[in-house]
């Protein structure tokens, strides 16, 4: 799982020709992860993108607790 969100700025894409229909193809598009510390717009200190004003960094789940019995 990643530490980080995707960045809007970090598009990447892949495509893969068909097996089955000759001369179709398919194409997945995703964001990459952020880049924190080598981004201009990444402020270390809070996590923070100036570029998008959101936190970068995902939350982390709780603990799951001894279910009772």
């Amino acid at each position: 799982m990643p530490e980080y969100k995707g960045c809007p700025l970090l598009i990447q894409s892949d495509t893969y020709p068909s097996l089955t229909m000759r001369g179709e193809s398919h194409t997945r598009t995703y964001m990459l992860e952020c880049m924190a510390g080598k981004c201009a717009a990444f402020r270390a200190d809070s996590e923070f993108c100036d570029k998008f004003m959101a936190y970068v960094r995902l939350p982390q789940p709780a603990p799951q607790g001894e279910e009772k019995k």
